[in-house]
């Protein structure tokens, strides 16, 4: 696992099976993991926002989730290893190899009838799944403490985070001291999507990673966009400039 240097956050470099190997080995070890997906809204929000950027920069694997973002970490490195497929779902994969195991989940997002919807079909698909908390967005919100207190006290060997794109990561850089034998995935929307609570992608333009092209379909006005992409690109052009130039003198 290497850390490459992407415009001003760092993106790992790491195949989806030796991720796979460093959640099983920290989980069994009972050591803090943070992972989390980078899309092109936070990595916009990172650009102006530094606390943001040193919380990303302070999470242990980050990975991209949208399109736009891979291709140019792949054009600046075209040895990067991880694939958008590998990591459209850290979830079901993790419930699958680990329900017949003493391994503790704790779901973090989404609302409550939801959570209780979805916790009723984890259990019927996988019946000896140990998850032993399911906590809405609205009570971490109005009654903070006493969610983190339940959270120390339970001491989870995986917790999936699903809040809004940067609440996450600071929320669990800032409470690292109760999660320090907790493997953190932030998850984003997909406890939500899961829950039924927000409407998910056709699995035809997950499968060719044309998300956008559905939501341009859905919402027309998003082809406002692309001026969001054109700025994402000029950050890279400019700091591909800038790599290129100090590659050229450390070679002089």
């Amino acid at each position: 696992m290497n850390q490459l240097d992407f415009c001003h956050l760092k993106i790992t470099d790491i195949g989806f099976d030796e991720l796979m190997g460093m959640v099983q080995e920290n989980i069994k070890e009972r050591r803090f993991l943070s992972i989390t997906k980078l899309t092109v809204k936070l990595f916009i929000k990172s650009l102006f926002n530094k606390k943001l950027r040193a919380y990303l920069n302070q999470i242990d694997i980050v990975i991209p989730k949208s399109r736009l973002l891979y291709n140019l970490i792949k054009k600046t490195y075209p040895s990067y290893q991880f694939t958008l497929n590998d990591g459209k779902d850290f979830m079901t994969p993790l419930f699958k190899e680990y329900h017949m195991f003493s391994v503790h989940f704790i779901l973090l997002g989404g609302s409550s009838i939801g959570l209780n919807k979805l916790l009723v079909n984890l259990r019927n698909s996988f019946h000896e799944l140990k998850i032993i908390g399911t906590y809405p967005k609205v009570l971490l919100k109005n009654r903070p403490e006493e969610t983190k207190t339940v959270i120390k006290k339970s001491s989870p060997h995986v917790l999936f985070i699903g809040l809004e794109e940067g609440k996450e990561e600071e929320w669990v850089l800032e409470n690292r001291d109760i999660l320090s034998k907790t493997v953190v995935f932030c998850v984003n929307h997909q406890i939500e999507v899961m829950c039924n609570d927000k409407k998910d992608i056709p699995f035809r333009y997950k499968m060719k990673n044309q998300e956008y092209l559905y939501h341009l379909k859905e919402k027309p006005y998003r082809i406002f966009d692309i001026f969001v992409w054109g700025l994402v690109y000029l950050k890279w052009l400019f700091f591909n400039i800038k790599k290129n130039k100090k590659e050229k003198h450390e070679k002089a």
